[in-house]
């Protein structure tokens, strides 16, 4: 044996081999996990479907979360510039199932109307958070 065989050994299998993993490679149980990394994911079609996933199905604390890590509702004039409809789905998402984000979206848009008003695709976004508030305007 040479002195790199004894260093560098290949490991032997294991045992029993292990389980194959589920399609989607990575699997997560709460947004917890994504801590730090919810802007990034939200960007995205795959990312934000797991996002939507738990703003929908997930605890109080994940929204609040989400709603952090994306800093609204004083980001919302930013997220929606960048015109991302992954971001603006999970906005919606958020206004759907968290009572604080609806009531601090809608003051957003309507101390902001005009402003937001000049960015590209917004009308029917400002309009769907309307409907999901419950209120009539746009």
């Amino acid at each position: 044996m040479t002195l790199y065989s004894k260093v560098f050994t290949t490991p032997s299998p294991p045992l029993h081999p292990l389980p194959p993993t589920p399609v989607g490679l990575l699997q997560f149980s709460n947004l917890f996990c994504l801590s730090g990394q919810l802007v990034q994911f939200c960007q995205g079609q795959h990312g934000s479907k797991l996002v939507l996933d738990r703003l929908r199905e997930g605890t109080e604390p994940e929204r609040n979360l989400v709603r952090e890590e994306l800093g609204l509702p004083g980001s919302l004039g930013l997220i929606l510039e960048t015109r991302n409809m992954f971001f603006r789905k999970i906005i919606l998402a958020l206004v759907e199932t968290d009572r604080r984000t609806r009531v601090e979206v809608v003051e957003q848009v309507k101390r902001n109307m005009e402003v937001f008003l000049r960015i590209e695709n917004v009308v029917e976004f400002i309009q769907m958070v309307f409907a999901i508030a419950g209120e009539r305007r746009a």
